[in-house]
């Protein structure tokens, strides 16, 4: 039976950034890459690959917190300006 492991050879490289979009919604954007060693399936040799994984997310609010959302808002925004 072939080899199927996965050396991962690098720490990850991760940003995350939290934003409110033109609509007002709360934004989630992230970006990730790692470098790995695979094993070809056809020939057995190693075959280096860098990983890049792209996420966008914007959670949905519960009607139930509709009433933090500003405070939420306020939060964000103070966090961004430190930047």
């Amino acid at each position: 039976m072939p080899n199927r492991s996965v050396e991962v050879l690098s720490d990850a490289q991760v940003t995350l950034s939290f934003f409110i979009d033109p609509q007002k919604l709360v934004v989630m954007e992230g970006h990730a890459n790692v470098d790995v060693e695979l094993h070809c399936q056809r020939c057995g040799e190693p075959l280096f690959k860098p990983l890049i994984v792209t996420l966008l997310y914007s959670p949905v609010a519960n009607l139930d917190q509709i009433d933090v959302l500003p405070e939420i808002y306020e939060q964000l925004n103070s966090m961004n300006s430190v930047k």
